[in-house]
């Protein structure tokens, strides 16, 4: 097997891809969001995120009734969906086994999956849908997250990939990783958007979870390896 097929082979949990994205990067770009996080910020905005598996979501007010839809209780094999307040669903998330087949019987959609493994071209199929964007925009492929670099071997072959069918390349990063692995990924890149959260070492902490220190020294082991 060639170094190109195994790098096609990798899969990463994807929970979102946006296209026409114009703030996440130079030009139109298509942002696709890798789930897991090492930081838990306060304010996230994407905190489906944060865990690095799927995740089941539940929307109450979608739900039709156990009266005139029990689909979902009928299609989980473990006993995870129950009856609630007012007729509808709940889910019993110690006895949820994250099979994910009550999605696939919910008309309503108010079940709903965040984060699936997708593969190096099943996600560039979708970001060369724009392609005809990139090249008068300037715009490319952005890998976000969540934390990329929590699947930095998927976002490396995704990156190689991307390169290869001449997408331009941007991660957005809080830099919170080992060094050897922000070393990797950046050598694939065109642009970086390094997301320091606060200065404050004591307030980095306090509102984000970790210490800033390997972060700092990330983005000044950055700027003298690629200056």
């Amino acid at each position: 097997m060639s170094v190109l097929e195994h790098d096609n082979k990798k899969t990463g949990c994807v929970f979102n891809i946006q296209q026409y994205s114009v703030h996440d990067g130079p030009g139109i770009r298509t942002t696709v969001f890798l789930k897991g996080c090492p930081l838990s910020c306060r304010w996230c905005c994407n905190p489906e995120s944060m865990q690095s598996s799927p995740e089941l979501a539940y929307n109450q007010s979608k739900c039709i009734g156990v009266e005139e839809c029990s689909r979902c209780k009928t299609a989980c094999s473990f006993g995870a969906i129950e009856e609630g307040e007012g007729g509808k669903i709940t889910i019993n998330r110690e006895a949820c086994q994250k099979c994910f087949s009550c999605e696939g019987m919910c008309p309503s959609t108010a079940m709903h999956t965040f984060g699936k493994q997708m593969s190096v071209p099943e996600v560039l199929e979708v970001v060369e849908e724009d392609s005809a964007f990139y090249s008068r925009s300037g715009g490319g492929l952005t890998i976000s997250g969540g934390e990329p670099l929590m699947q930095a071997d998927f976002a490396v072959a995704l990156l190689k990939e991307a390169k290869r069918r001449r997408i331009n390349t941007t991660i957005e990063t809080c830099g919170y990783a080992d060094w050897s692995k922000l070393k990797e990924v950046a050598q694939h890149l065109k642009t970086i958007i390094f997301d320091i959260k606060s200065m404050d070492a004591a307030k980095h902490k306090e509102f984000t979870g970790v210490s800033n220190d390997l972060i700092l020294s990330n983005f000044i082991n950055l700027r003298e390896a690629f200056p």
